[in-house]
């Protein structure tokens, strides 16, 4: 289940971040001065083949995986990043998400839901 961890790092002049998580999600969000959502990453699959779902303000989503920056040989940990990987299952994710997020506020939880089903998936 999807808590929300209190103690996130906010920086001055930016919006309010907000920062949930479980052993297979991690979501985090901005809000304006009114608690509006302008933008989240909802990372999943952590620890095997993560990937992130982004959303911003107006309506601009990315799918992405998310490199780890491990198994680089002979190399350091790197910087994780994020890299372009085509189609997911959008209504897999959305079941698994409304399960997981049953813990959070409900406003939030039915937002994210709502941007995950807008998704519109691409050939590639």
């Amino acid at each position: 289940m999807i808590i929300e961890n209190k103690n996130v790092r906010q920086i001055e002049n930016e919006n309010r971040r907000r920062w949930f998580s479980d052993e297979y999600f991690d979501l985090i969000l901005w809000e304006d001065k009114n608690g509006n959502i302008l933008k989240f990453e909802l990372c999943y699959g952590k620890g095997a083949g993560e990937h992130v779902l982004t959303w911003a303000q107006p309506a601009n989503h990315l799918h992405l995986k998310v490199d780890d920056g491990e198994g680089r040989s002979g190399r350091y940990k790197m910087t994780p990043v994020f890299l372009a990987d085509g189609y997911f299952d959008k209504d897999a994710l959305a079941a698994k998400f409304i399960k997981a997020s049953t813990t959070i506020d409900q406003k939030i939880a039915t937002f994210i839901h709502s941007k995950i089903m807008d998704y519109k998936n691409n050939k590639g």
